[in-house]
């Protein structure tokens, strides 16, 4: 028995040494607060490691450790409901905006502090279901593939909610950017609208 926590402890151990930095990323952009962050990153590898007897050796460990750390997020959020309000997925007009103002994505604004701020508070307003594959994409770097597996849904599901989350951040930061709303696609965008587009014509 000990010898068994011992190997488990090992495996968090890399774990930790191989993750921790992408996860902490994900986290602190996500809650705007670096101590927010270490404290649902450090709560992850516990739960982590309390569970790990229903981890399955030869799945995907990241993907994994990103489901437990969304739900702590999650729970996070649950348990400080009175401090943060969220945007309700209603309230993105589908024909208003296409994509605008993440500007050039949340890499190229994270090189600024300002736009660094601005976006993680942008962000805590996005409803989870919606937050997630974008930070999952964004900053975690996942693939519709990965995505799709961390999250437990369709690839479809993943792309449309991709394109109805940066409609929303574009949404909340482009009065803060005081810039005009203009339409940008990314190519994420583009490949969501080109199979919508293939799916009408095989309707019709």
């Amino acid at each position: 028995m000990a010898e068994r926590r011992g190997e488990n402890a090992k495996i968090v151990e890399e774990w930790v040494r191989t993750y921790s930095k992408g996860l902490f990323s994900y986290a602190a952009t996500r809650m705007n607060s670096t101590a927010d962050a270490e404290d649902v990153v450090q709560e992850t590898f516990l739960k982590a490691y309390r569970s790990i007897s229903s981890f399955k050796p030869g799945t995907d460990a990241k993907s994994w450790l990103y489901q437990i750390l969304i739900n702590t997020i999650r729970d996070h959020y649950r348990k400080a409901s009175s401090r943060t309000a969220t945007m309700a997925i209603e309230d993105v007009d589908e024909t208003e905006i296409e994509m605008s103002a993440l500007v050039a994505g949340p890499e190229e604004l994270a090189q600024q502090r300002e736009q660094t701020q601005m976006l993680g508070e942008a962000l805590t307003k996005l409803p989870e279901q919606l937050a997630a594959p974008l930070m999952l994409r964004e900053i975690a770097d996942q693939s519709y593939k990965d995505i799709a597996g961390t999250l437990e849904i369709p690839i479809g599901t993943v792309m449309s909610r991709l394109s109805r989350a940066r409609k929303l951040l574009a949404k909340v930061l482009a009065p803060q950017l005081g810039r005009d709303q203009e339409i940008y696609i990314t190519a994420d965008d583009k490949a969501t609208e080109s199979k919508t587009d293939s799916d009408r014509k095989l309707r019709s």
